[in-house]
């Protein structure tokens, strides 16, 4: 029982969060001129650096930097 709660959550949470997380890049790339970049570590928030996982940014994936950052430094 627990879990199908727990689970009807998540699915409602989930387009939520990802909405919160575009919105939070695209604010981050429109404030700054150069990106100071954390790679795999999305719970730690600093001041002027982007945060980053596996969903958010694939470190392999050139598309993923070209996609997110543009010409950004």
């Amino acid at each position: 029982m627990y879990n199908k709660f727990k689970q009807a959550v998540y699915q409602k949470l989930i387009p939520l969060i990802r909405i919160w997380k575009y919105l939070s890049r695209q604010y981050y790339l429109n404030t700054n001129d150069s990106i100071n970049l954390i790679v795999v570590a999305c719970q730690f928030k600093f001041k002027g650096w982007f945060s980053t996982d596996i969903v958010t940014l694939d470190v392999t994936n050139e598309n993923h930097f070209k996609k997110y950052f543009k010409e950004k430094k």
